[in-house]
């Protein structure tokens, strides 16, 4: 999501001001000829040059100019955009008429939706300033933003201007100015990482072609982080490091949050849990390759595969990996590298990160053996002020993967890419 105020200067910025005051000298002029006095048949005056003033300006002059159609707002005004502050609503629908819809003889150029209509809503409750601002509302792929056609450029001229914007941290906001239908027919500035807060964007455009007819396009791109099972804990690793990239996270069964404790889980049976250590080394070691292990246990090979990527050692063929157990007995320094990689680990360094996201959602089955990891999570973020949301509902690790997708994980970010209120 991004909100924005647009405004853009060509060179001749400094004469619309002073255009203004020539404009209020060329009326007070007019009204002192308005007096009863009579008109004089001769007229006299004298010069006395020993008495001198301040200069003036050399942008100073006096004259009247009528804004009849373009004369004015088309030419000797410098801002090239109307609307500028979003008095009039960004729709599809035909141009507005009415007093307000233009100057005599010159019609207003409106703001456009690029996508759907429906992706610009304007903002009555937080404006940026005015009564109202625009609110986009991002796709992961597809630009959505607002656009005005019909601007004249001259091949060459360079075009300056600023742009005001907030929006979802990760959200990819790009303006362009665009002379042509062609791939190259425009330039394009790329925006820098949004935050919560309206930031000041400075703007600079050469046309490479006259046009009557260009435009001015403001476009972005959000996305989020979402993962299952080991791809929560990705979800979950991936987004503690990278608020830049993701605006929302929604982490669903994460596995492998806390670090693997030395020996068996509190209460396992002793005996039991070395020998089921033992009979599983005793499998890894009639392994020959990678592919040999196709044949294991799903979570046999999932400890394999979580070995490969914490612990892997170069030395230790034909897998290249150390267990964190050896016959039977706990590996500390395979451990430590174990517990290195669990995010409830290492949360306390990226707490400033997650601070940064605009929501975080959690989920897990109350079925699940994961349920105590992810409620730990939920409960770390608490401690530390970071809202989030948490919902334990009733099911296994798969049993409701397909459901949580369709109706939780979609209109969360269907709702959560944005980063106003109302979004809240």
């Amino acid at each position: 999501m991004f909100e924005g105020k647009e405004q853009m200067r060509g060179r001749i910025a400094r004469l619309a001001v002073l255009a203004g005051a020539a404009v209020c000298l060329g009326s007070m002029a007019g009204r002192s000829q308005s007096s009863d006095k009579p008109v004089p048949q001769q007229i006299a005056a004298s010069i006395e040059v020993r008495q001198t003033n301040e200069p003036v300006s050399k942008y100073e002059f006096g004259m009247f100019i009528e804004h009849i159609g373009s004369l004015v707002y088309r030419s000797l005004w410098s801002e090239m955009l109307d609307d500028r502050k979003f008095y009039f609503p960004i729709d599809s629908q035909p141009e507005a008429t009415g007093p307000r819809a233009g100057f005599p003889g010159m019609r207003l150029r409106k703001w456009r939706p690029v996508g759907p209509d429906s992706a610009v809503t304007m903002d009555k409750e937080d404006p940026f300033v005015g009564d109202q601002s625009p609110r986009v509302e991002l796709d992961s792929s597809t630009p959505h933003g607002i656009r005005q056609s019909g601007l004249a450029l001259v091949a060459g001229k360079t075009y300056v201007g600023r742009i005001w914007l907030r929006g979802t941290p990760g959200a990819k906001v790009k303006v362009s100015l665009i002379w042509g239908d062609g791939e190259h027919d425009r330039q394009t500035v790329s925006i820098a990482a949004l935050t919560s807060t309206y930031r000041k964007f400075p703007l600079s455009f050469s046309s490479s072609a006259n046009s009557t007819d260009a435009a001015l396009e403001i476009t972005g791109t959000g996305s989020g982080l979402v993962g299952h099972s080991m791809g929560g804990y990705g979800a979950t690793r991936i987004g503690m490091k990278h608020p830049d990239v993701f605006g929302s996270l929604y982490i669903m069964s994460p596995c492998c949050l806390s670090a693997r404790p030395f020996g068996p889980p509190p209460g396992a049976d002793a005996s039991k849990y070395v020998e089921m250590e033992k009979q599983f080394e005793q499998s890894v070691a009639a392994l020959h390759s990678p592919a040999d292990s196709a044949g294991m246990q799903f979570f046999q090979r999932a400890q394999l595969a979580s070995a490969a990527a914490w612990s892997p050692d170069p030395k230790n063929p034909p897998l290249y990996l150390d267990l964190p157990m050896k016959d039977g007995v706990p590996q500390p320094d395979v451990l430590a590298k174990w517990a290195a990689n669990a995010p409830l680990a290492f949360i306390d360094q990226y707490i400033e990160n997650l601070g940064e996201y605009h929501a975080i959602a959690e989920d897990v089955g109350d079925q699940d053996g994961l349920r105590f990891d992810t409620q730990n999570l939920h409960e770390t973020l608490e401690s530390y002020g970071i809202r989030n949301s948490f919902e334990m509902y009733h099911g296994t690790h798969t049993s409701a993967v397909a459901d949580r997708f369709q109706n939780h994980v979609i209109p969360f970010f269907n709702e959560n890419l944005c980063a106003t209120d109302h979004c809240r």
